[in-house]
C-alpha cells in the first residue's frame, strides 16, 4: 500500500537582523499531511529566546480559557508562542479538516515543542463553539498529542479543580489522548513540579559542569546553572513561587524507557490521578494501578555524563526507533 506525506513549514522562526539562528525569536512550526491525518509539529529549544521560555515558570489563565476551563492554567511563555501559530494558521488547519479526508489531528514536538503541543491539545479541544470544537463534540474529529521529552506546561488549581468544568474537559477530551515519551534520567520532563528530582540532578550537574567553560554547550550549561540557583532559592526562601512550581502536572500518560534496551513503563502523575484513574489513593503504594506507576516514584539515577545527550536521545540516532 502506498503512503505519501506533504510537509509545510509554516513558521521558520524569526531571526533578528545580523544574528544567527541561535537568536531566533519564534519557534518553528510545521504541518504534515498524510492520507487521513494532519500532524502539527513544533521544534524544541535551540535559541536563547527559547531557553528563557524554558526557564519561565509563570502560569496564567488565557482569556479564551476563562469561560470554559476554570481551574486550568497554561505556562505563559509557551502559550504565547502557541497562539502566534494558531492566530496565523487556524483557518488553514480548519480548511484541511473541512475537505473531509482528514478527521484526525496529531500534535507533536520535542522538549519545548512538546510543551507547546500539549497546550495546543487543550486549545484545539476548547468547547468554544468553533468548527473544530463542534466536530469534536459530535465525535467526528479525533485529536491526539504524542510528544517527546516534554516538560509540564499545564498547571492545575490545587483548590479542588476536579469538580470544575475545566477538569472534566481534560478528563474527557485531553488526558486519555495525551502521551509524553521520556528516556532515562532526563531532567526536562520533571520540570517544574518534581522538585526532589530536579534537586538531585542539580547536585550532580554542578559537580560535572560548573567549571566546564570549554564545552561547545557552555552557554547552555551556564543557563541551566542559573536556573538551578534560581530553583534552589525559591525552594528555600519563596513559598509562593514554590507553590507555582507544584501547580504543574503531566495531564496525560508518560511512557518511560529506562535504557535503550529496556521495555517501556507506564507512569501517571499523582497530582492528576482522577484524570486517568478512578478511586485511586492519594498516598501509599508506588503503583498507580496494575499496569502503571506514579511518576513521582521515578527518582533521579546519578551518573549522567551528558544530560543534553540524554535529553536528545529520543530524536537522534537509534532513539528515533522509539517514535
Amino acid at each position: 500500500q502506498n503512503h505519501s506525506m506533504e510537509v509545510s513549514i509554516l513558521d521558520h522562526g524569526m531571526i533578528m537582523p545580523g544574528l544567527d539562528s541561535f537568536w531566533k525569536t519564534t519557534t518553528p512550526f510545521a504541518i504534515v499531511l498524510t492520507q487521513d491525518a494532519i500532524v502539527l509539529a513544533w521544534r524544541g529549544t535551540i535559541s536563547l529566546n527559547e531557553m528563557l521560555s524554558d526557564f519561565a515558570i509563570q502560569s496564567f489563565v488565557p482569556p479564551r480559557w476563562k469561560k470554559h476551563l476554570d481551574g486550568v492554567e497554561a505556562q505563559q511563555s509557551f502559550y504565547t508562542k502557541l497562539m502566534r501559530n494558531i492566530n496565523s494558521h487556524q483557518t488553514t488547519i480548519e480548511n484541511l479538516v473541512k475537505d473531509g479526508r482528514r478527521r484526525k489531528i496529531y500534535l507533536t514536538g520535542h522538549s519545548l515543542g512538546g510543551g507547546i503541543a500539549q497546550l495546543a491539545h487543550v486549545e484545539l479541544t476548547l468547547p468554544d463553539g468553533g468548527y473544530l470544537s463542534r466536530l469534536l463534540q459530535a465525535g467526528e474529529l479525533e485529536i491526539y498529542s504524542m510528544v517527546f521529552s516534554a516538560p509540564t506546561s499545564i498547571a492545575l488549581d490545587s483548590n479542588g479543580c476536579n469538580n470544575s468544568k475545566g477538569y472534566k474537559h481534560l478528563q474527557h477530551y485531553v488526558a486519555p489522548f495525551m502521551t509524553n515519551i521520556i528516556f532515562g534520567s532526563d531532567v526536562v520532563p520533571h520540570c517544574y513540579s518534581h522538585l526532589s528530582f530536579v534537586n538531585d540532578f542539580s547536585q550532580e550537574f554542578y559537580e560535572q559542569f560548573q567549571e566546564d567553560t570549554k564545552s561547545n554547550n557552555a552557554l547552555l550549561f551556564h543557563a541551566v546553572g542559573w536556573f538551578i540557583d534560581f530553583h534552589k532559592g525559591i525552594l528555600q526562601n519563596d513559598v509562593s513561587k514554590r507553590g507555582q512550581f507544584l501547580k504543574y502536572r503531566h495531564v496525560g500518560k508518560l511512557i518511560h524507557y529506562d535504557t535503550e534496551e529496556a521495555k517501556p513503563t507506564l507512569y501517571l502523575d499523582r497530582g492528576n490521578r482522577d484524570l486517568l484513574l478512578q478511586d485511586t489513593p492519594t498516598e501509599g503504594p508506588e503503583e498507580a494501578s496494575s499496569n502503571a506507576k506514579w511518576f513521582e516514584s521515578l527518582g533521579y539515577v546519578p551518573g549522567i555524563i551528558d544530560p543534553l545527550s540524554t535529553h536528545m536521545f529520543l530524536i537522534s540516532a537509534s532513539g528515533m526507533a522509539f517514535a
